[in-house]
């Protein structure tokens, strides 16, 4: 599946905007804008193609945590939210990925998050959201089986908490 080249911006900085807008012309890529959350809601339900949301967290009326809470579980499984906020607590980092939010940038680490929009226009399918599953034991037994039985090929670049770092393939375990 290709990737809509299209990004939904969710900040109420107008300086925001015009960053992303530079960075994003170079990559080819059509925005959408929206400077709260309430916009964003109306712009999800009339855009069906949405490749991916930018999204920050303070936001005066609906903030980005909030936002997250109220999009459906079915737009977070086929849109990647990338949160990129100035916010440096821990605790709202955390929360956004397991609202859904596939990673987290702090606004001044812009390259690296053209380095991971690079990424994820490459290979949409190797990044999902932290979105949790339930299912009864024989199907838990099932996915432990395959799991377990994968190994990496090769070395790859990976984002752990914001942060670029080489994985070496024989480095990598996969467990359930």
């Amino acid at each position: 599946m290709n990737r809509s080249k299209k990004v939904l911006i969710v900040d109420d900085a107008a300086f925001a905007h015009n960053i992303y807008r530079v960075l994003f012309g170079s990559m080819n890529l059509s925005i959408l804008s929206a400077k709260s959350g309430s916009e964003a809601i109306d712009m999800i339900s009339k855009e069906d193609d949405i490749g991916f949301v930018i999204l920050d967290l303070n936001m005066p009326s609906i903030n980005g945590l909030e936002l997250l809470e109220m999009l459906p579980v079915r737009f977070k499984e086929k849109t990647p939210i990338i949160v990129v906020s100035s916010d440096k607590d821990k605790v709202k980092q955390q929360a956004a990925l397991k609202l859904g939010a596939v990673q987290f940038f702090e606004k001044s680490n812009i390259n690296e998050l053209k380095q991971f929009l690079k990424h994820l226009l490459e290979a949409p399918s190797m990044v999902k959201p932290h979105i949790k599953l339930t299912m009864d034991e024989n199907q838990k037994k099932e996915i432990k089986k395959i799991i377990n039985g994968l190994q990496c090929s090769k070395d790859f670049v990976c984002y752990t908490s914001g942060q670029k770092r080489l994985c070496k393939a024989e480095d990598v375990h996969f467990q359930l």
